[in-house]
């Protein structure tokens, strides 16, 4: 009696290549899905360093009096017009350190992935000329 040769595969060798072959999908899609989270998280960390640049810039320019001791400002405002920044809280505290030295911290805070609180701050000092 002749041996039968197969000229395909089995039914359960099929349904273990169709199960391996999600394990694999469902792992990329988990580190995919990362990825784009961290990629988010950065774009948005990018465009408040931005914010926070342009308004430390905006207190540079200004002469060392106008820059008020009692300053607890926000500049939520000012956010909206950053693409992806419109939830996000923006604050600026004075203090002075000493009678030429004033300290002035910059902080903007938002609700990152994972509904995570996210905060990012700048402090600059202006010395009095």
């Amino acid at each position: 009696m002749r041996a039968h040769k197969s000229k395909g595969f089995t039914l359960i060798e099929l349904m273990i290549v169709i199960a391996m072959l999600g394990i694999v999908a469902i792992s990329l899609y988990k580190i995919y899905s990362e990825n784009s989270m961290f990629h988010k998280n950065n774009i948005f960390r990018q465009k408040a360093m931005w914010a926070l640049q342009s308004q430390a810039g905006l207190i540079r320019a200004k002469p060392f009096k106008e820059i008020e001791t009692t300053q607890n400002s926000p500049f939520s405002d000012e956010l909206k017009g950053y693409m992806g920044l419109r939830d996000a809280k923006g604050s600026i505290t004075v203090e002075m350190i000493s009678q030429d030295l004033k300290r002035v911290t910059l902080a903007i805070t938002w609700c990152g992935a994972r509904q995570k609180d996210r905060k990012l701050c700048m402090t600059i000092y202006r010395y009095k000329l």
